[in-house]
Order: structure tokens, then C-alpha cells, then sequence
């Protein structure tokens, strides 16, 4: 039995800690704090057995080669009768094999299991030599400049490029909620992958997103190889965020499709509200750019349903994420005087409620039967509120709300002037 177990207790979130690295030198790191780390340790994220622990991932910078680092003070004995899984046995199953392992200064060797003393200083030195002796890289998709710096986003297909993706894998379990790691040798997977860089060249990983491929019949064409293409795990590095680099890897993987004909939609699966909001506004202003939604909006104040399905299987979106984005324009114009002309009339704010009401009662209508007519009524006002409130608050952000308009939504569908204080989506 072991005598006060809080004493051999420790928080893994706490414990870890990512360092990027440039160079050798302490100077050259970048030092990150994982954000979850229960697809590690589990739900508690608490690691048991030793005692003052701390565990260091060195990544290099570009080619995310990496070197664990445990270290402790007291380990419990085996003696005690606690199964105890090492730690670094935990992280190992979920990096790639090639990964060094060095526990109290002295690092496991890979081809006899002994341990021998080791500078940690001179493998990251050999590791950024290495780097720089000429490794080639794909031809980028895409090129934008932040800041000064400019910026490279590159294709890649699995399983070719596996090497290089298994070194990404680990930084999906630390910061995106619920992630698993994906096959790597799955041909139907395709990664993009942002690098900063310098004379035309790779310096530093980014961020990266995984797409799939699945395969269907379409019933409109009769083809069975056409695509649904669903983003998967979309990661920006903690250091590289509010940057606009997520917004330039959406657009180039959405663009990337919309130039392959075997691709008939673009998807999310299991979207973050962060990327959630980020989708909307990539979107919406795609969307505004190539004239859709006017050219749309221009058959009729309310567009037919064929209309809708014929314009979102053009734009290669999901039908209820271009419904969405439709629904968001017709507001915003509700509200938009176009050359002197006054806003748009209330009987198109009744028009466009009862538009957006009907999708909400189609969406829920198996829930809203069950309820009597004024509960279900009630209800119907209470969820178009809330969507007019998350259009509102996209509208804002965006800043494609006209100055002659202010800063609310017209009074022709009824919504109050501020913005929503959290955020809610409707389908």
C-alpha cells in the first residue's frame, strides 16, 4: 500500500512542456504548454508513481525530429505491487519509433536497450546540421507573406509522405480536443502542411491540416468516383495563432478543390466553435468575392430551393453550410441602403423570418411536434433570436455592415443592436 499517494501524484498538463528548437542553444526554443494531454494519460491527466516529474519534448523547428527528456526525483518501486506503465513508455506509442529517449540525463539506445551519458546540446546541434544540408521539399500549392515573412503551404499524399507526417501527429493529441491519430499509410488521407520560409526554402513548421477522400455515387451525374472531401485535424502551432494563417490554409485547400473535378463537396468533421467561426467568415467572404450570393440572391428576394441546391453544389460547399451563408447575406442586405435607396422593406423581413424559421422547424421538427402550439412556438422564436444574434456577431466581425446602417441588424426582423455575448450556432 502506498503511504500518501498525493505525494506521488502529478499533473501532466503541468509536467509537459513542448520546446521548438533552431538551434542548440537555450536562446533558439520556443517553449509551449500542452492544452489537454488526456488522449495521453486519460481523463484525470494525472500521471502516478513518481515524484517531482518532468517530461520535455525538444522538436526541432522544421523537421520536428524529437527527443524526450524525463526526468524525476523518485520513482515508485515495482516492489509495492501498483502497476505502474512508465511514463515514457505512455508517450512513446504515440511518437514515431525513431524518437530518442533520455531518462535522468542518460538516453536509451535504440539498438541495445543500454543506457549511455548523452548531450542533449549535441543531438539538437547534429539535428539543425542536418536540416540545412539540402532535404527537399514539395513544390508549394501556395505563397503569402505576415508580417514581413513569407509563408508556404505544400500538398501532401499519404503514404509517401509518412516520415514526415508521423513527426506532426503528437501536436493534434495536445491541442485539438478529442483527436486520434490518423492511419498514416491510408492513400485516401492528403495533409497540407504551413512552413514559414526563408530564400524560398522550409524554416520553420507552422501548422497543418488532414483531409480525407471518401468515394461515392453521385446520384445527379451517375459517377461512382466523385469526392467528399472532409477536413479532419486543422492546427496552427499556439506561437503562429491570430496570425491569419488559419484562414490562409482554409483557403487553399478549398481552392485546391474547387480546381479538382472529382471533388463534388468540401466538409468539416466534428468542427471547433473556433473553426466553426473561422469557416463562416473564409466562406462568407469567398463567396462575396465570386459574386455567388448576389447572382443568387438576384433570381428572386428569396431564392427557390432548387435555386439554393444548384448554386451550393457549384460552390462545392455543404448544402447547410451555403443555406447558412445564404441566410447571412439576405440579412446583411436586409439591412444594406444600396445607392441612396432606402433598406429593404418589412414585408421582406417577414419574408426572410419566415425563411429562416422554416429551415429551424424542418432541422427540429421530430423535437417540436412532441411540444403543444404555443411551447413550440415559444421555442421556434427563442432558436431564430438566437441565429439572428450569431449572424449579427459574424456580420461585426466581418465589417461588411454598411456605416449608413449602423451597427444593428434592420428593425424589419426584429433584433436588438448588440452583439451576442457568446456564441451560438443553429442548424
Amino acid at each position: 500500500m502506498v503511504e500518501r499517494p498525493e505525494d506521488w501524484t502529478t499533473d501532466s498538463t503541468a509536467a509537459l512542456s513542448l520546446h521548438l528548437f533552431d538551434g542548440p542553444g537555450h536562446d533558439q526554443e520556443t517553449i509551449l504548454q500542452p492544452k489537454w494531454t488526456y488522449a495521453l494519460f486519460g481523463e484525470t491527466e494525472q500521471i502516478f508513481g513518481y515524484k517531482k516529474l518532468r517530461i520535455r519534448l525538444y522538436i526541432h523547428a522544421l523537421t520536428l525530429q524529437t527527443w524526450l527528456d524525463v526526468r524525476y526525483e523518485e520513482q515508485l518501486a515495482v516492489s509495492l505491487g501498483v502497476h505502474m506503465e512508465p511514463v515514457e513508455e505512455i508517450l512513446l506509442n504515440h511518437l514515431p519509433h525513431q524518437t530518442k529517449v533520455c531518462i535522468n540525463g542518460k538516453v536509451v539506445s535504440s539498438d541495445a536497450s543500454q543506457l549511455k551519458t548523452v548531450d542533449v546540446a549535441a543531438w539538437k546541434k547534429a539535428v539543425v546540421s542536418e536540416s540545412r544540408s539540402g532535404t527537399q521539399y514539395k513544390k508549394p500549392i501556395h505563397f503569402y507573406t505576415r508580417a514581413g515573412k513569407t509563408f508556404a503551404i505544400l500538398k501532401l499524399a499519404l503514404p509517401d509522405s509518412q516520415d514526415c507526417v508521423s513527426w506532426m501527429q503528437i501536436f493534434s493529441l495536445l491541442y485539438i480536443e478529442g483527436a486520434s491519430l490518423i492511419d498514416e499509410e491510408d492513400e485516401r488521407f492528403d495533409v497540407f502542411v504551413v512552413y514559414e520560409t526563408q530564400d524560398g526554402q522550409p524554416i520553420r513548421f507552422v501548422g497543418y491540416c488532414t483531409c480525407y477522400k471518401y468515394y461515392f455515387y453521385d446520384k445527379a451525374t451517375h459517377a461512382f468516383d466523385v469526392v467528399r472531401y472532409r477536413i479532419s485535424q486543422f492546427l496552427t502551432l499556439p506561437h503562429f495563432q491570430k496570425q491569419g494563417h488559419g484562414g490562409q490554409l482554409y483557403d487553399t485547400i478549398f481552392a485546391d478543390c474547387q480546381r479538382d473535378s472529382k471533388v463534388l463537396e468540401v466538409t468539416v468533421e466534428d468542427p471547433s466553435e473556433a473553426f466553426d467561426d473561422l469557416r463562416d467568415r473564409r466562406d462568407f467572404s469567398r463567396l462575396l468575392r465570386e459574386r455567388t450570393l448576389e447572382t443568387l440572391a438576384g433570381q428572386g428576394l428569396i431564392p427557390s430551393p432548387a435555386a439554393i441546391s444548384d448554386a451550393s453544389r457549384k460552390a462545392k460547399m455543404a448544402p447547410a453550410q451555403f443555406r447558412r451563408m445564404l441566410e447571412l447575406y439576405l440579412l446583411r442586405q436586409a439591412n444594406a441602403p444600396n445607392k441612396g435607396k432606402q433598406p429593404a422593406s418589412s414585408s421582406f423581413g417577414r419574408q426572410l423570418r419566415l425563411f429562416i424559421k422554416r429551415r429551424i422547424y424542418k432541422k427540429n421538427a421530430a423535437v417540436l411536434k412532441l411540444l403543444d402550439p404555443s411551447e413550440r412556438k415559444r421555442k421556434l422564436a427563442e432558436t431564430y433570436t438566437a441565429q439572428v444574434e450569431d449572424y449579427r456577431r459574424i456580420l461585426k466581425t466581418l465589417k461588411v455592415e454598411s456605416r449608413e446602417a449602423g451597427n444593428g441588424i434592420s428593425d424589419a426582423l426584429n433584433g436588438s443592436a448588440e452583439p451576442a455575448s457568446k456564441r451560438v450556432r443553429v442548424e
